[in-house]
C-alpha cells in the first residue's frame, strides 16, 4: 500500500469533481448560509487552468486517485513594522472518503512542504472550516499551527 503524489493531468478531472463534491456537500451542511450545492463543483476550465500551471496533484493508493491538493506562491508584503515573505498557500486538500484515516492527506502535505522547501519559500500555509474537526486535527498532527482566527458576527 504505497502513497505515490503525481502531477494532475486533464484525464484525473473526473476523480477530482467526486472528491471536491464530497467535500462541498461537506460544507455546505455545516454552513449553508455560505455554500449551496453547485455541480459542477470544480469546473472541468478551472480544473485544466490548474493542471496547465502544474498547481494541483494527486495521490494515487493501489493506483487509485485517493486524494488531490492545489496549491499556489503567495507573497506576504510586509508594511510598517513587518516583514515581506513568501509563502506556498494551499488552496484544496481533499482525500476521497475511501482512502481516509490511510495517510493520503499526510503525505499531500509532507509533498507541500518538501515543495516549498525547494523553492527556498518561509512556509506552507492553508485555511480550513472551524467545523472540519478531522481536517484540523490532521493538520495539528502534522505539525500546522493556528496562525490566525477568523471570527464573525452575522447579522439578521
Amino acid at each position: 500500500m504505497e502513497i505515490t503524489i503525481r502531477p494532475a493531468v486533464q484525464a484525473d478531472y473526473g476523480a477530482a469533481e467526486r472528491m471536491m463534491e464530497q467535500v462541498h456537500a461537506m460544507h455546505v451542511q455545516w454552513r449553508p448560509d455560505v455554500y449551496c450545492p453547485v455541480s459542477p463543483v470544480l469546473s472541468p476550465e478551472q480544473f485544466g487552468e490548474d493542471v496547465r500551471l502544474g498547481r494541483t496533484v494527486i495521490a494515487e493508493l493501489d493506483g487509485a486517485a485517493a486524494g488531490l491538493m492545489s496549491f499556489f506562491e503567495r507573497h506576504i508584503a510586509g508594511g510598517p513594522g513587518r516583514t515581506s515573505y513568501d509563502i506556498l498557500f494551499v488552496d484544496t486538500t481533499v482525500v476521497d472518503e475511501r482512502f481516509r484515516g490511510r495517510g493520503v492527506g499526510r503525505a499531500l502535505l509532507e509533498y507541500a512542504a518538501a515543495l516549498a522547501k525547494a523553492r527556498g519559500l518561509r512556509s506552507v500555509e492553508l485555511q480550513v472550516n472551524a467545523r472540519n474537526e478531522g481536517a484540523r486535527d490532521m493538520y495539528e498532527r502534522c505539525g500546522f499551527r493556528e496562525k490566525s482566527v477568523n471570527m464573525e458576527l452575522t447579522l439578521s
